[in-house]
């Protein structure tokens, strides 16, 4: 078993929030390695956790940011992307993309 301890029983058995907890965990360590990944993976990680499990991004903001004035950015942050997401359209790329030449 490999250092980490994870299997793939393990991580099926992590509830929503323990999942998204251990994956910050693992980004923290790999910040001591490299901070441009580190950050590149926080940004992919909490969009993927917006968009997919948003009740546990909400959830993640709350208990991550114990003074209100912190909640409240955070929270608006959150709304922003959200309501970006929202606007987003199908014409916002061109047909073809992702399809292979």
């Amino acid at each position: 078993m490999a250092s980490h301890g994870l299997t793939i029983d393990s991580c099926i058995a992590f509830s929503n929030a323990e999942l998204i907890d251990r994956l910050y965990a693992t980004i923290e360590v790999v910040s001591d390695w490299n901070d441009d990944v580190s950050e590149a993976l926080c940004f992919l990680t909490d969009e993927v956790i917006e968009r997919f499990v948003p009740e546990e991004a909400l959830a993640e903001r709350t208990r991550s940011n114990l003074w209100a004035d912190d909640l409240d950015a955070a929270l608006h942050g959150l709304r922003r992307r959200q309501a970006a997401r929202a606007l987003r359209t199908p014409w916002d790329r061109p047909l073809d993309a992702g399809t292979p030449d």
